[in-house]
């Protein structure tokens, strides 16, 4: 089996990347990417093969699948948030004409599966205490839009064009590269003031002082390698009985994090403050994700000291 990883060095990109070739055993993966960060897969950077590339160029896709004899493919080439005014376009251009550009090269060159990267943001405006797969979904600004048509489209391939098509919703997902998104250096989105509290880890390890949301504060939390588990068990499952799937591991109090860093991190000036955390949603339900198999392998304090390591690693990788 050969593996196409778009956006193969980003957030989760990078993550599945290393583990498909740890523990999926897999021994041919290629990564696709534009911003490529190769500090970001450095420890398995010399078993891939990277080819930088846009997914909006739909020779390029092409190219890619047919002159490495792809099976497989995880799409992760987008752009996390919304546009600013004047950028609707060619954000479009990434989120949905990039997404048609994989699923339709994939087609062609008689691909067994793509996993579509979704996102909770899918969900949008729910009443429901748990968000389940069957909801009718709500989003409310561009990005949450760009992953319900992309679900969409996936969901006609399957079913009129022979493409089998699994999307995955993640919901809050901590690990390295979630503070700084490879996707910034389109311009298309300006990274944000303020570091999404479960990436602040990254500020404090540095020297920085950092404050989070209360400790009572509720969300749910999976370290993205865990994630990558979701993805792999999704990419080579015989047979899907679902086309959609929530991702998620445990719902757990900021708190939780917060002691952890403080446990880890003993010299680090993390402080706390009564506001909500940013972006809450309602717990997810992993009902469809646990029958394919999957388990958390990480709590969330081994997850944590491994992001930790992450950091460390990325940061000497730099230094050279």
């Amino acid at each position: 089996m050969t593996v196409l990883v778009t956006g193969g060095t980003g957030f989760l990109g990078s993550y599945f990347t290393r583990y498909a070739l740890r523990d999926g055993g897999e021994s041919r993966i290629v990564v696709f990417d534009k911003y490529a960060d190769r500090g970001r897969i450095e420890d398995v950077l010399d078993r891939v093969c990277l080819i930088e590339g846009d997914v909006t160029d739909p020779e390029a896709v092409r190219s890619v699948i047919e002159n490495h004899g792809i099976d497989r493919i995880v799409h992760f080439a987008f752009i996390l948030g919304s546009p600013p005014p004047g950028k609707m376009i060619p954000y479009v251009g990434v989120q949905s004409l990039g997404t048609a550009n994989v699923f339709e090269a994939a087609r062609l060159a008689g691909v067994k599966r793509v996993v579509f990267g979704s996102s909770v943001a899918a969900y949008g405006r729910q009443d429901a205490a748990v968000l389940r797969e069957d909801l009718l979904v709500d989003p409310t600004e561009p990005y949450g839009f760009s992953k319900v048509w992309g679900e969409a489209l996936g969901r006609y391939y399957t079913k009129e064009l022979g493409l089998e098509v699994a999307s995955l919703r993640f919901g809050s997902t901590f690990g390295f590269g979630r503070a700084r998104r490879g996707s910034y250096s389109s311009g298309l989105l300006q990274p944000p003031r303020d570091i999404h509290y479960m990436a602040r880890v990254e500020e404090a390890l540095r020297g920085g002082a950092i404050e989070m949301p209360r400790d009572d504060a509720m969300a749910d939390w999976t370290y993205a390698e865990d994630a990558a588990q979701a993805v792999w068990l999704a990419l080579t499952t015989d047979q899907l009985p679902y086309h959609l799937y929530n991702v998620s591991s445990e719902r757990r109090c900021v708190g939780d994090f917060t002691r952890a860093m403080r446990e880890l991190l003993p010299e680090a000036a993390i402080g706390v403050s009564p506001a909500e955390p940013g972006n809450p949603h309602p717990a997810m339900d992993n009902t469809r994700l646990k029958a394919l198999g999957f388990v958390p392998g990480h709590t969330l304090k081994s997850g944590l000291q491994d992001y930790i390591e992450r950091i460390r690693a990325y940061d000497r990788y730099s230094s050279k």
